[in-house]
């Protein structure tokens, strides 16, 4: 018995394969079906929006169906991954709205990632200490 993140990142990969062999209707639904699986899946709801194979409009309409859960505002991250382009940005918004998720493991794997792409290490280190 797999668990459900294994399960949606395989439909994730497949996604990026086929987007690569320029099939987006498969790679559309590959991103979706890891969605549904996890639908805290981050990296299939970025794959989802910059292969732009939807309309942000149309995204939006799609994770309104998706059983996203509250704790944490998983929907407000991805409503705010929509309207910002900038992770930081991202992530300064959802703090605005909920502070109290200051802690939560995806938004603190989110943070530890932007400290990583900007190459200041010590940081992303220090964002993953609570968790490993």
């Amino acid at each position: 018995n797999r668990s459900r993140v294994v399960m949606a990142s395989w439909s994730y990969i497949r996604g990026l394969a086929y987007l690569h062999l320029e099939n987006k209707e498969q790679a559309e639904l590959s991103y979706k079906k890891a969605l549904q699986i996890e639908p805290t899946y981050h990296k299939a709801f970025q794959a989802l929006r910059k292969s732009h194979i939807l309309s942000d409009k149309q995204i939006k309409l799609y994770i309104k169906g998706l059983n996203l859960p509250k704790q944490p505002p998983v929907e407000l991250l991805y409503q705010c991954s929509l309207e910002c382009t900038d992770n930081a940005e991202i992530l300064s918004k959802v703090y605005s709205n909920y502070p109290e998720y200051m802690e939560s493991e995806l938004l603190c794997a989110s943070i530890a990632r932007e400290y990583y792409d900007r190459q200041q290490y010590t940081e992303c280190y220090e964002r993953t200490k609570p968790f490993i």
